[in-house]
């Protein structure tokens, strides 16, 4: 078992600097390759370096490997669209659709 010292303080700050300048979904799947380049412990690293649970990780490496089974030259994002950071049905209800289903009736 090969022990992962960590990169160097001045590459953590760019990596977390790069991170957060990215869209939500593309976050996760650079988290994962980042993940994946360290190898073992490199899921729990990077949790803790960029601040997200190992499940976002995990999740990134889920689309990694979904994406992988198209053409890899011209991979589709599984979101479904160019357009679109979440799957269809992902993300908070509208708040009309929560107000909705909130209705009661005070006695």
């Amino acid at each position: 078992m090969r022990y992962f010292p960590g990169y160097e303080k001045s590459h953590e700050g760019e990596m977390r600097i790069y991170f957060h300048s990215l869209p939500e979904d593309h976050r996760r799947r650079y988290a994962a390759v980042e993940a994946r380049k360290i190898g073992f412990g490199g899921v729990a690293y990077i949790a803790e370096l960029l601040g997200i649970s190992r499940q976002t990780i995990y999740a990134g490496m889920r689309e990694l490997d979904e994406m992988g089974k198209d053409d890899p030259d011209h991979p589709r994002r599984p979101s479904g669209g160019e357009e679109r950071i979440r799957r269809p049905g992902g993300g908070r209800p509208k708040e009309v659709q929560r107000q909705a289903g909130s209705e009661t009736t005070a006695e």
